[in-house]
Protein backbone atom coordinates (compact mmCIF):
# COMPACT_ATOMS: atom_id res chain seq x y z
CA UNK A 1 0.00 0.00 0.00
CA UNK A 2 1.61 3.28 -0.63
CA UNK A 3 2.63 5.00 2.54
CA UNK A 4 1.09 8.65 1.63
CA UNK A 5 -2.08 7.02 1.46
CA UNK A 6 -1.78 4.60 4.74
CA UNK A 7 -0.87 7.71 6.36
CA UNK A 8 -4.09 9.95 4.98
CA UNK A 9 -6.01 7.16 6.73
CA UNK A 10 -4.44 7.10 9.57
CA UNK A 11 -5.31 10.92 9.68
CA UNK A 12 -8.53 10.18 8.83
CA UNK A 13 -8.83 8.14 11.81
CA UNK A 14 -6.69 10.33 14.43
CA UNK A 15 -9.82 12.66 13.49
CA UNK A 16 -12.79 10.61 14.05
CA UNK A 17 -14.69 10.23 17.41
CA UNK A 18 -15.45 6.78 19.75
CA UNK A 19 -11.90 6.01 20.29
CA UNK A 20 -11.26 4.61 17.01
CA UNK A 21 -7.72 5.72 16.24
CA UNK A 22 -6.30 4.39 19.83
CA UNK A 23 -8.16 1.07 19.33
CA UNK A 24 -6.82 0.30 15.80
CA UNK A 25 -3.29 1.81 17.02
CA UNK A 26 -3.60 -0.94 20.06
CA UNK A 27 -4.52 -3.38 17.33
CA UNK A 28 -1.99 -3.15 15.11
CA UNK A 29 0.74 -3.28 18.00
CA UNK A 30 -0.97 -6.38 19.46
CA UNK A 31 -0.91 -7.85 15.55
CA UNK A 32 2.83 -6.85 15.17
CA UNK A 33 3.73 -8.77 18.59
CA UNK A 34 1.71 -11.55 17.69
CA UNK A 35 3.25 -12.16 14.58
CA UNK A 36 6.67 -11.56 16.01
CA UNK A 37 6.07 -14.07 19.14
CA UNK A 38 4.73 -17.25 16.74
CA UNK A 39 7.77 -19.74 15.54
CA UNK A 40 8.63 -19.17 12.12
CA UNK A 41 6.79 -20.14 9.34
CA UNK A 42 3.28 -20.49 11.34
CA UNK A 43 2.01 -17.34 9.07
CA UNK A 44 1.87 -16.87 5.36
CA UNK A 45 1.67 -13.38 5.52
CA UNK A 46 3.38 -10.13 4.77
CA UNK A 47 3.93 -7.86 8.31
CA UNK A 48 3.74 -4.57 6.59
CA UNK A 49 0.35 -5.73 4.87
CA UNK A 50 -0.77 -6.84 8.10
CA UNK A 51 -0.19 -4.51 9.90
CA UNK A 52 -1.78 -1.52 7.26
CA UNK A 53 -5.01 -3.59 7.80
CA UNK A 54 -4.84 -3.81 11.25
CA UNK A 55 -4.66 -0.19 11.50
CA UNK A 56 -6.91 0.31 9.11
CA UNK A 57 -9.61 -2.32 9.88
CA UNK A 58 -12.35 -0.20 11.23
CA UNK A 59 -11.83 2.91 9.35
CA UNK A 60 -15.26 2.36 8.12
CA UNK A 61 -16.77 3.30 11.56
CA UNK A 62 -15.60 6.84 10.22
CA UNK A 63 -19.15 6.56 8.18
CA UNK A 64 -21.29 5.32 10.37
CA UNK A 65 -23.81 7.33 12.80
CA UNK A 66 -20.64 8.07 15.86
CA UNK A 67 -23.84 7.70 18.52
CA UNK A 68 -23.97 3.92 17.75
CA UNK A 69 -19.69 3.22 18.68
CA UNK A 70 -20.71 5.01 22.07
CA UNK A 71 -24.52 3.43 23.11
CA UNK A 72 -24.10 2.37 25.93
CA UNK A 73 -27.25 -0.06 25.63
CA UNK A 74 -27.87 -3.08 22.91
CA UNK A 75 -28.01 -2.39 19.35
CA UNK A 76 -31.54 -2.46 17.87
CA UNK A 77 -31.32 -4.95 14.94
CA UNK A 78 -31.40 -1.77 12.33
CA UNK A 79 -28.38 -0.65 14.54
CA UNK A 80 -26.62 -4.21 14.67
CA UNK A 81 -27.37 -3.40 10.49
CA UNK A 82 -25.79 -0.91 10.46
CA UNK A 83 -22.70 -1.59 12.55
CA UNK A 84 -21.94 -4.57 10.32
CA UNK A 85 -21.69 -2.56 6.99
CA UNK A 86 -18.40 -0.96 8.60
CA UNK A 87 -16.15 -3.91 6.78
CA UNK A 88 -17.12 -3.34 2.73
CA UNK A 89 -17.07 0.21 4.32
CA UNK A 90 -13.80 0.63 4.79
CA UNK A 91 -12.37 -1.25 1.48
CA UNK A 92 -14.39 1.47 -0.14
CA UNK A 93 -12.65 4.13 1.67
CA UNK A 94 -9.28 2.26 1.57
CA UNK A 95 -9.53 1.78 -2.44
CA UNK A 96 -10.80 5.08 -3.03
CA UNK A 97 -7.84 6.34 -1.42
CA UNK A 98 -5.13 3.54 -3.16
CA UNK A 99 -7.14 1.46 -5.72
CA UNK A 100 -4.04 -0.35 -6.11
CA UNK A 101 -4.34 -1.51 -2.20
CA UNK A 102 -3.16 -5.03 -2.21
CA UNK A 103 -5.56 -7.96 -1.96
CA UNK A 104 -4.47 -9.24 1.19
CA UNK A 105 -4.84 -5.81 3.29
CA UNK A 106 -8.33 -5.63 1.33
CA UNK A 107 -9.02 -9.24 2.67
CA UNK A 108 -8.26 -8.88 6.08
CA UNK A 109 -10.21 -5.69 6.70
CA UNK A 110 -13.07 -7.32 4.58
CA UNK A 111 -13.41 -9.96 6.55
CA UNK A 112 -12.02 -9.55 10.01
CA UNK A 113 -15.55 -10.50 11.60
CA UNK A 114 -15.25 -13.64 10.02
CA UNK A 115 -15.65 -16.62 12.82
CA UNK A 116 -13.95 -20.04 12.77
CA UNK A 117 -17.09 -21.92 12.40
CA UNK A 118 -18.94 -19.88 10.17
CA UNK A 119 -21.23 -17.44 12.27
CA UNK A 120 -19.58 -14.31 11.03
CA UNK A 121 -20.59 -11.00 8.98
CA UNK A 122 -19.87 -12.97 5.55
CA UNK A 123 -20.15 -16.60 6.81
CA UNK A 124 -17.18 -17.84 5.58
CA UNK A 125 -15.48 -20.44 7.77
CA UNK A 126 -12.12 -22.02 8.75
CA UNK A 127 -9.19 -21.36 6.25
CA UNK A 128 -11.37 -20.04 3.82
CA UNK A 129 -10.94 -16.28 5.95
CA UNK A 130 -8.22 -14.99 4.56
CA UNK A 131 -4.90 -15.78 7.18
CA UNK A 132 -4.67 -12.08 7.77
CA UNK A 133 -8.27 -11.62 9.02
CA UNK A 134 -8.12 -14.60 11.11
CA UNK A 135 -5.01 -12.34 12.41
CA UNK A 136 -6.99 -9.50 13.69
CA UNK A 137 -10.08 -11.31 14.79
CA UNK A 138 -8.11 -12.33 17.76
CA UNK A 139 -5.85 -9.19 18.31
CA UNK A 140 -8.96 -6.80 17.50
CA UNK A 141 -10.94 -8.94 20.12
CA UNK A 142 -8.05 -8.84 22.78
CA UNK A 143 -8.19 -5.13 22.62
CA UNK A 144 -12.12 -4.68 23.00
CA UNK A 145 -11.79 -6.57 25.52
CA UNK A 146 -9.47 -5.16 27.70
CA UNK A 147 -10.59 -1.76 27.09
CA UNK A 148 -13.56 0.09 29.05
CA UNK A 149 -16.46 -0.06 26.88
CA UNK A 150 -19.73 2.10 27.20
CA UNK A 151 -21.89 -1.42 27.95
CA UNK A 152 -19.28 -3.37 29.64
CA UNK A 153 -16.38 -2.72 32.14
CA UNK A 154 -12.82 -4.25 31.28
CA UNK A 155 -11.35 -7.47 31.43
CA UNK A 156 -7.85 -8.54 33.10
CA UNK A 157 -5.46 -9.05 30.41
CA UNK A 158 -5.40 -12.53 31.94
CA UNK A 159 -8.68 -12.90 31.39
CA UNK A 160 -8.74 -11.69 27.97
CA UNK A 161 -6.55 -14.06 27.38
CA UNK A 162 -8.05 -16.73 28.72
CA UNK A 163 -11.63 -15.97 26.52
CA UNK A 164 -9.39 -16.16 23.37
CA UNK A 165 -8.37 -19.56 24.34
CA UNK A 166 -11.76 -20.92 25.45
CA UNK A 167 -13.30 -19.72 22.31
CA UNK A 168 -10.69 -21.55 20.25
CA UNK A 169 -12.16 -23.32 17.25
CA UNK A 170 -15.34 -21.96 17.37
CA UNK A 171 -15.10 -17.73 17.14
CA UNK A 172 -11.17 -17.90 16.46
CA UNK A 173 -8.55 -19.55 14.83
CA UNK A 174 -7.41 -22.40 16.86
CA UNK A 175 -3.99 -22.24 16.39
CA UNK A 176 -3.95 -18.87 16.22
CA UNK A 177 -5.86 -18.38 19.44
CA UNK A 178 -3.62 -21.06 21.08
CA UNK A 179 -0.34 -19.36 19.90
CA UNK A 180 -2.31 -15.92 21.07
CA UNK A 181 -2.82 -17.23 25.00
CA UNK A 182 1.05 -19.14 25.15
CA UNK A 183 3.14 -16.18 23.46
CA UNK A 184 1.34 -12.70 24.69
CA UNK A 185 0.67 -14.19 28.00
CA UNK A 186 3.87 -12.69 29.52
CA UNK A 187 3.97 -9.43 27.58
CA UNK A 188 3.11 -6.15 29.51
CA UNK A 189 -0.10 -5.00 28.24
CA UNK A 190 0.52 -1.77 27.94
CA UNK A 191 3.24 -2.16 25.27
CA UNK A 192 0.27 -2.50 23.11
CA UNK A 193 -0.23 1.49 23.50
CA UNK A 194 3.48 2.11 22.09
CA UNK A 195 4.15 4.27 18.99
CA UNK A 196 3.48 3.04 15.65
CA UNK A 197 5.51 5.68 13.73
CA UNK A 198 8.20 3.84 12.63
CA UNK A 199 5.53 1.54 10.78
CA UNK A 200 3.90 4.27 9.23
Amino acid sequence: MKREALLALATKLKNSGAGLWRHSLNTANLTLMLVELLPSGVLDVRREELYAAALLHDIGKIKLEQGLLSKPGPLTPDEWLAIRRHPPLGVAIVRQMDPETPAGIIGSILYHHERWDGKGYFGLAGADIPVGARVLAVTDALDAMVSNRPYRPRLSWEEALAEIERNAGTQFDPDLAAGAARYLHNIVPETRFRTAASCL
